[in-house]
């Protein structure tokens, strides 16, 4: 059975890959990898001003996503992790992220940059 089901997947693979570019597949995969990054980057500062200087940021301009998962669901942790994004995402959070997706674009694109030049 897992013979088959490898089978199946790497036919699929094969069949994804050799339909779609795969500059597009390793961009996409850039970006999800970026904004994984950026959401350990905010959840780990947020976890660290709550447990060591008790400040909540959610407290600051909270956006009021109060329709999403909560953190024990599957889906409300996979939100979480992936995106950064919770019931009590805020802007504060949000400028985190922004500001850590600036900084690798400022640190890894003039890299590329002077390696097209030469």
């Amino acid at each position: 059975i897992g013979f088959g089901f490898g089978a199946v997947f790497g036919m699929l693979a094969f069949y994804a890959y050799s339909r779609f570019s795969i500059k597009k597949v390793f961009r996409a995969t850039e970006y999800m990898v970026m904004l994984l990054g950026a959401s350990m980057v905010q959840i780990g500062i947020t976890g660290l001003l709550a447990s060591q200087f008790h400040f909540e940021l959610s407290s600051l301009a909270s956006f009021g996503m109060k329709f999403l998962p909560g953190d024990e669901t599957l889906f409300g942790h996979l939100l979480q992790s992936f995106t950064g994004i919770d019931k009590e995402f805020s802007l504060p959070r949000l400028v985190i992220m922004l500001t850590y997706l600036a900084g690798v674009y400022i640190i890894f694109g003039k890299r590329k940059e002077q390696v097209h030049e030469k």
